[in-house]
């Protein structure tokens, strides 16, 4: 302000602190970011759509809602016109017999009639068999019994003929020499017709034994009463399988030394046939005397 009274203004410049010109400079990089930013996205808007969404809608019908439709319209029946009469037939169309039905039930009851004979004869072949089967079966029962007959028999026969013989009273076949006695198997007394061959293995047997039997030393008067009587039992092959005592002398050691004879002379000669019997084994019996000095 002059002194002359005239008023006068003055022009001060305005000056920014460091804050302001800090601030002032992110709001400018703020806009120029926005900017920048919808610059992009207008862009990105223009070049790229996002894919097409379908929506599936359901159209669900409510319950009762025949009461909010209008009622049906009413349509007007068409007339009917009268429907042309059958043509007439003619006297030879009349006169043609109708063709008979094809014939399918016999078919199925021919189908069904041969599974029943096919069964049939399936039962009848089965009974058949089963009558064979059993037949076959009878005979072979009745075969085993006969041969169990005539081994019994064949086998009491042996028995009889080799259960305790008496060498010194048997006679052989006719036209044979009596044998000379001996004091050997002990036995049936009487005349017993014994065949040769089965004489001849009997002799065998009682020398194999008495070469194999050392009696015991004992007094006149005690051998006398000394008596053992035993059976042994001869496989096929002509060893001892079984030696049982069937009554003794009541003298150990002359006992003893019967039975050290027997497994001595083992194996004694092999049976023949038909004193076995068609079995594997025979059987039969000694007596050994202590005043013979035999087996």
């Amino acid at each position: 302000m002059s002194s002359g009274g005239a008023t006068s203004i003055r022009m001060v410049p305005f000056a920014f602190t460091p804050m302001e010109q800090l601030f002032r400079k992110m709001i400018a990089v703020s806009v120029v970011v926005h900017v920048v930013a919808l610059g992009l996205a207008a862009i990105w808007g223009v070049f790229y759509s996002p894919p097409a969404r379908f929506l599936s809608v359901t159209v669900v019908d409510l319950v009762g809602g025949e009461a909010f439709a209008p009622p049906p319209r009413k349509r007007a029946r068409p007339v009917e016109e009268p429907a042309p009469p059958p043509p007439q037939k003619s006297a030879k169309e009349e006169k043609e017999p109708e063709a008979p039905p094809p014939v399918k039930a016999k078919k199925k009851s021919k189908a069904k009639d041969a599974p029943d004979a096919g069964a049939f004869t399936e039962s009848l072949r089965k009974i058949r068999e089963k009558r064979a089967s059993e037949e076959r079966l009878r005979e072979a029962v009745v075969a085993i019994r006969r041969e169990k007959a005539a081994r019994k028999a064949i086998r009491q026969i042996g028995d009889r003929v080799g259960r305790r013989i008496d060498l010194s009273s048997a006679q052989p076949a006719p036209k044979s020499a009596p044998p000379s006695p001996t004091a050997g198997l002990g036995g049936a007394t009487g005349n017993a017709r014994v065949p040769p061959e089965h004489l001849a293995y009997f002799r065998k047997l009682d020398e194999k034994i008495r070469s194999n039997w050392t009696v015991p030393a004992l007094t006149a008067g005690e051998r006398e009463n000394l008596m053992v009587r035993l059976r042994i039992v001869i496989e096929r092959d002509g060893r001892v399988s079984q030696v049982r005592m069937e009554k003794t002398s009541g003298n150990t050691y002359f006992d003893d030394s019967v039975r050290r004879a027997i497994n001595k002379a083992s194996p004694l000669p092999v049976p023949p046939e038909q004193l076995r019997g068609g079995e594997d084994h025979y059987e039969i019996g000694f007596r050994f005397y202590g005043a013979g000095g035999g087996s």
